[in-house]
């Protein structure tokens, strides 16, 4: 004896259908996942690029004030200002160091960080090349 379902309520065509449309759900998750990552990696390069020039930045602003601080201490010693201006300078001067060291801190994190989204050894030199920028852009 057996028996045969001749018709079972388009069950089978629910079920098909259902299985494509999650073959088809599954196909977009793993898109999503794949930009996601792509996203994460070009975000952790553009930090790593804005902490050079933020550290550039800093590095320019200490040597500015190095100047300003030996001008202030020539012009202090000839008597042409006072010392708390020289004082003053000396605070900005040790906060643009601090600004320096924090910033190349930064950077050097946020190198990790991308080193790691790469899957590649910190440890090996790798030289992180810079993007043009258009300032102009309509």
């Amino acid at each position: 004896m057996s028996s045969i379902n001749i018709f079972n309520g388009f069950a089978n065509k629910a079920a098909l259908k259902a299985a494509l449309l999650q073959k088809k759900d599954q196909e977009f998750s793993l898109q999503r996942v794949v930009q996601q990552i792509g996203f994460d990696v070009i975000q952790a390069y553009l930090q790593v690029v804005l902490d050079r020039r933020i550290a550039a930045l800093a590095s320019e602003n200490l040597e500015t004030s190095l100047k300003r601080e030996a001008q202030l201490k020539e012009l202090t010693e000839v008597g042409r200002k006072v010392k708390s201006d020289y004082y003053q300078q000396q605070a900005q001067t040790s906060n643009d160091k601090l600004t320096l060291i924090n910033a190349t801190s930064h950077m050097q994190n946020d190198k990790i960080i991308l080193f790691q989204k790469l899957r590649i050894d910190s440890a090996d030199s790798y030289e992180i090349a810079d993007i043009p920028i258009n300032d102009n852009a309509n």
